[in-house]
């Protein structure tokens, strides 16, 4: 199976870059470069967002990162503020999704541009799952830099997110209070309050049994993006679960790399 979906892709190395985040901590980043790389030429480039927000990348291989870089593409990624790895503080993101992380993640791309000129910053996408569909949400109701984005299984609304997903506490633990108590803080962390500043054309791909990040999550920022007039896929898979990037059947894993690169492909012109 896995001679069959990988016979003739050149793999890259990702080139490792350490850099200093927006409070001045040592941050690890890697550079995937397309595998027909031309000095002479620009290329589309895609920012991949870990899930977590307590997990971390690394340099070693990723399926999709090789694929997208066979097809033409840069592919970067890093670990903000948030990821494992580093200490307990470092890690911590108590009452602070959305600001040094979203620093940290923006910082990483401007560093990446200054780094690497061949790189398009007209035709660069967003995507990530978990955590990285909810920092996707977040960034495309911040910034208009990037030409499309693929939100995975993200949050949008963490006061609703409250009644509906699988671990009870969970806006607690992130938020330091139930919505009753102060839904302030629930509201400013949701992508949702901001989607009418977003531009961006946004796919959203759901799992039918995610119960970590309801597919309501998903329909809410795809409703208020389709409402203003921006254009917006969702794709639900019926009987996978929020695991779906590693535990789902290869075939739904396959139609996701599909889906989210026919969505780049569509809205990030080649050149």
């Amino acid at each position: 199976f896995n001679k069959t979906e990988l016979e003739g892709i050149d793999f890259v190395r990702p080139e490792h870059l350490v850099f200093r985040g927006s409070d001045g901590c040592e941050i690890d980043g890697w550079v995937v470069p397309p595998a027909d790389y031309n000095s002479g030429k620009k290329y589309p480039a895609i920012l991949n967002i870990h899930g977590g927000p307590q997990l971390r990348f690394y340099g070693g291989l990723n399926f999709f990162h090789q694929l997208w870089a066979a097809k033409g593409y840069y592919v970067i990624y890093c670990n903000p503020h948030g990821s494992i790895g580093d200490t307990a503080a470092f890690s911590d993101l108590r009452k602070k999704y959305g600001t040094i992380d979203y620093e940290d993640i923006m910082q990483f791309v401007d560093i990446v541009l200054s780094e690497y000129p061949s790189i398009d910053e007209r035709r660069m996408g967003v995507t990530g799952i978990s955590y990285g569909g909810f920092m996707t949400n977040w960034i495309i109701t911040r910034s208009n830099r990037f030409a499309a984005a693929a939100s995975q299984s993200g949050i949008s609304d963490w006061i609703s997110l409250h009644a509906t997903d699988d671990l009870p506490g969970f806006d607690l633990t992130i938020t330091g209070s139930m919505p009753w108590e102060d839904i302030t803080e629930h509201w400013r962390i949701s992508p949702l309050a901001y989607a009418g500043q977003c531009k961006t054309p946004t796919l959203f791909i759901e799992c039918g049994e995610d119960y970590r990040c309801p597919v309501d999550q998903g329909l809410g920022m795809y409703q208020a993006l389709i409402a203003q007039g921006v254009p917006s896929r969702t794709v639900i898979f019926n009987g996978e679960t929020h695991c779906v990037f590693r535990l789902g059947k290869p075939l739904n894993r396959i139609r996701i790399f599909n889906e989210i690169t026919d969505w780049f492909e569509r809205y990030i012109p080649k050149g």
